[in-house]
């Protein structure tokens, strides 16, 4: 809707990345992005950068049905093309990935795991997503949490590939090997209680509720 004042057959045709950039959660953002960064000044109307009200049910359900969780994904991706264009020529700040009350790259591996032990079963996240979350790690100017990011990608990811092969053999095993059929069972079923603990402390807040300058620090 941000877009409706612009004039979109002059985007389409200036900017060959339009139709990456609408799949995104915030395409104006890209675009903006994209077409003022020589520019020696910008005018963005305020309320645009204001928060949006407490999110209801139906709000809630829309963002479910558009799968709004991967746009942000995908806007990301679309962020990492533009510091390769140099249009973003330098990283950012942790805090610029911040995520209400915790970092996005915790979001997305949040996202991630959950989506492969049937948390996330209607919008389920593609392998991109690990791809992508390293994309953060690049965009950061921090190598030590950006080593710390990678890491994490790559153990969550290996943890993910366990959990989903002793499901399939599980599942797959034939019921005359009822002792190994139960055996791998628990430990299918210890391996989930792991990873759900997992999930947990990554949803732990490490910020106060808020944005800008407004509770924006962490907790000590």
């Amino acid at each position: 809707k941000y877009l409706d004042s612009l004039n979109r057959l002059t985007i389409q045709k200036n900017c060959p990345y339009y139709s990456e950039f609408i799949k995104t959660a915030f395409p104006h953002v890209l675009l903006i992005l994209y077409f003022t960064y020589y520019s020696p000044a910008i005018v963005i109307d305020y309320p645009i950068a204001e928060p949006i009200e407490p999110q209801t049910t139906e709000d809630a359900e829309r963002w479910e049905k558009e799968n709004i969780g991967w746009r942000y994904f995908l806007f990301v991706k679309e962020l990492k093309k533009l510091f390769d264009l140099q249009l973003v020529p330098e990283k950012f700040k942790p805090l610029f990935f911040k995520y209400h009350s915790y970092n996005l790259w915790d979001r997305f591996l949040f996202e991630m795991i959950a989506s492969r032990i049937g948390i996330y079963t209607r919008n389920p996240r593609p392998d991109e997503g690990w791809e992508i979350i390293l994309h953060i790690a690049d965009l950061i100017d921090d190598p030590v949490v950006a080593k710390q990011i990678r890491i994490s990608v790559y153990l969550a990811k290996e943890l993910c590939s366990r959990y989903q092969a002793l499901k399939q053999e599980v599942e797959t095993i034939s019921d005359d090997q009822k002792d190994k059929k139960e055996r791998l069972q628990r430990e299918l079923g210890t391996l989930h209680q792991k990873m759900l603990f997992i999930l947990n402390e990554i949803n732990r807040p490490i910020f106060e509720e808020g944005w800008a300058g407004k509770g924006y620090r962490e907790k000590n």
